[in-house]
């Protein structure tokens, strides 16, 4: 084996930068280029590269390696040439994920816990406070450039021309940004910051194409009822053609909530309105929760909201995810189903989303994955995030009602078990014929227990707490389990425990008038019937309270709510009793 590594610093005008190597006195062969680098682009001053030369120059008794630079020329700078006969480019933990990036080409570097990011490239979560002003200057004082931002621009996606230049590394988040803390009174305008680390659901080989613009809905997928329920799917996109699914995804363009003709969900990655699947696992997933809930609750009204967040590799990023989890707030879905995840340390980015969403009432369902590994010393995130609207799927097998060899474990992690081997659903047409499969993973477990979630909403259960109780509480008891998974629970295929039957405090829920709707300065909100020990909050997207109001006694009368110092945006109106939780969508213009 022979390996070459070496840091670059490239500017393109027009010119040629290879790296040819010859063995044995032959030919020389040609084994990198920057031909990528477009006319007036530059790499990162630190650009480092990792070439293999074993095919080339392996097993050889002379080799030479030389770099060539022509042609209308800026600059090639060159340093730290070395030649190793063993790999060393780094390696994340478990190792498959950085060798997959490698193999499909994706830049990466792997932090100090062992997990990989997008060189230089920070996620930035502001306060609803911050003006663009602001933000910035908080840009240009750093050297940032903005390349994304997404949640009516709360959150950003910054770029660094180089990470020696600002402090930004691999060994931590800090670049000179002063964080707020939660519970804590303080005048920084940023509320989080973090490496814009990979995550994956199940990798594969393919051709990437970027999914172009929808100028109409897709045929085939009717308006929804406003009572369904939604459910958000953050994967690889979902077969809207696909006779199976057509009739369960949910159909609206929402006007209001920064995203442009999102008829049916919203591709992050390329972002556009084609939620298109070029992977199949999106499919898979969904076709699971639809199977389930058609045959289990047949009267429920029910739509998927797919959110393409992994691209046609099976790979996405801190930010695309971050941003599909507040845009499920946004659609108002009930649950979200997570079939991914990521090692090493814990995002406060993504962190402070699910934190937000529970606010709302929103269950969020996470794999806990295929590396075999004991949580409690290798977490996987979201799944291992200690947050009480997370319900955490591993995955089991039949006959035998084994633990799947493949699937993560912990007690204290993994809240119950599903079947994960072999299980069949929907793919696109160009994977399958006849648009069924098999596929194995706890990403397939994940999406059984997301349906049983959806039966107990449906049944009117109105908490995620008391949805993730009971779905817990049908659970199948295996006590040898229980090392594997808490209380050894496995999820019962008989969804009809799911419904309630003498629960008084899930009757039908109140209504009121709300208006205007988007509002200026005021809101003037008037329930339909008495309630009692009522409490009214405003929020901002990232769940920050901006207004509150306890009402003992609330005749059916109107109540008055003045919030004229607002920035222009989205907020979340929330009424809450001791049995009840509604929340409403407001625009503030």
């Amino acid at each position: 084996n022979i390996y070459l590594e070496f840091n670059q610093y490239y500017r393109n005008f027009n010119s040629t930068a290879k790296v040819q190597v010859t063995a044995n006195g032959g030919p020389w062969v040609t084994v990198f280029t920057n031909d990528d680098i477009l006319q007036n682009v530059e790499t990162s001053a630190a650009d480092k590269k990792y070439i293999d030369l074993s095919q080339v120059a392996g097993n050889m008794g002379e080799v030479q390696i030389r770099f060539l630079f022509t042609g209308t020329q800026y600059f090639w700078i060159l340093d730290d040439i070395n030649i190793y006969d063993e790999d060393p480019s780094p390696k994340s933990f478990p190792p498959r994920y950085s060798d997959s990036l490698e193999v499909y080409g994706y830049p990466y570097e792997v932090d100090s816990s062992g997990w990989v990011y997008i060189p230089n490239q920070v996620v930035v979560q502001f306060k609803a406070s911050a003006t663009p002003l602001q933000r910035q200057h908080l840009r240009d004082s750093l050297g940032a450039s903005l390349k994304e931002s997404c949640v009516c621009e709360r959150l950003e996606l910054w770029e660094f021309g180089a990470a020696g230049d600002t402090g930004l590394s691999g060994s931590g988040n800090s670049i000179g940004i002063n964080e707020g803390v939660k519970g804590a009174k303080t005048s920084a305008q940023v509320d989080g910051i973090d490496l814009n680390r990979y995550n994956f659901n199940q990798m594969k080989d393919s051709i990437t194409t970027p999914l172009g613009w929808l100028s109409d809905a897709p045929n085939g997928i009717g308006s929804a009822p406003p009572e369904a329920l939604r459910i958000g799917v953050l994967d690889t996109g979902i077969d809207y053609k696909h006779p199976d699914l057509q009739a369960y995804i949910y159909l609206y363009d929402d006007a209001d909530n920064c995203l442009e003709d999102d008829f049916v969900g919203w591709n992050f990655v390329d972002s556009t309105n084609n939620v298109y699947d070029d992977h199949s696992h999106g499919t898979h997933v969904s076709g699971i929760i639809v199977n389930n809930l058609k045959e289990n609750s047949p009267n429920c009204e029910f739509r998927i909201i797919p959110y393409k967040t992994h691209d046609s590799h099976g790979a996405a990023n801190l930010f695309d995810v971050t941003c599909a989890t507040y845009q499920a707030l946004a659609d108002s879905v009930s649950v979200i189903n997570d079939s991914w995840g990521f090692y090493g340390d814990s995002s406060i980015i993504l962190s402070n989303a699910i934190d937000t969403v529970r606010k709302f009432d929103i269950l969020i369902v996470a794999a806990s994955g295929n590396d075999s590994l004991d949580l409690s010393n290798h977490p996987q995130y979201p799944a291992c995030y200690a947050a009480s609207n997370i319900l955490t799927v591993g995955s089991y097998e039949t006959p035998d009602i084994q633990h799947s060899v493949f699937s993560n474990y912990d007690p204290a992690s993994v809240d119950i078990l599903a079947k994960g081997r072999e299980v069949e659903s929907t793919v696109p047409s160009y994977y399958s014929s006849d648009g069924i499969a098999e596929k194995t993973g706890t990403s397939m477990s994940a999406p059984a227990v997301t349906a049983a979630a959806a039966i107990a909403y449906c049944a009117g259960v109105p908490h995620y707490d008391w949805v993730k109780g009971n779905v817990l509480n049908c659970a199948q008891k295996i006590s040898f389990l229980s090392n594997k998974v808490l209380d050894g629970n496995i999820l019962s295929y008989d969804f009809s425990c799911l419904t309630p039957t003498s629960n008084p405090s899930f009757g039908n829920a109140a209504s009121f008038d709300i208006y205007p709707n988007p509002f200026f300065d005021r809101l003037s909100v008037m329930p339909h019937q008495k309630m009692e020990n009522v409490q009214i909050q405003i929020l901002d997207l990232a769940g920050q309270v901006i207004y509150q109001k306890h009402i003992y006694q609330w005749q059916p009368t109107t109540t008055e709510i003045q919030i004229p110092q607002i920035p222009t945006g989205i907020y979340l109106l929330k009424i809450q009793t001791n049995d009840y939780i509604w929340s409403y969508k407001m625009i503030k213009i």
